[in-house]
């Protein structure tokens, strides 16, 4: 049994659901932006930096941090953490599914 817990590839797991969930945060951010144009929304990004366990997920335009956090004119509309906390509660599930998933696969 302790040559199966070896063979567990715990790295390639945890960076394949660290993507999984800077790609959740971005959709959740895009779900609840503000919409003028819909600029704003289109630049939300995934940037994988080619590093293990790291990804950025950002608006790409100069106005986007002003809609975030508003002005002395406008109030916030934090759409990045409202998409991160959605996300991170559909993570929760998901991860704990596809981490037993991966566990089981390797013990057969």
């Amino acid at each position: 049994i302790a040559n199966k817990f070896r063979s567990i590839d715990i790295e390639s797991f945890l960076d394949t659901e660290i993507k999984k969930l800077a790609f959740m945060v971005e959709r959740e951010a895009k779900m609840v932006t503000p919409v003028k144009t819909g600029r704003l929304r289109a630049s939300i990004r995934v940037m994988g930096l080619g590093q293990k366990f790291r990804e950025i997920i950002q608006p790409n335009v100069n106005y986007a941090i002003f809609v975030h956090e508003g002005t002395r004119y406008m109030r916030g509309r934090p759409f990045m953490f409202w998409g991160a906390t959605a996300a991170a509660q559909d993570f929760n599930l998901t991860f704990t599914n596809d981490l037993k998933s991966h566990v089981e696969r390797n013990f057969k």
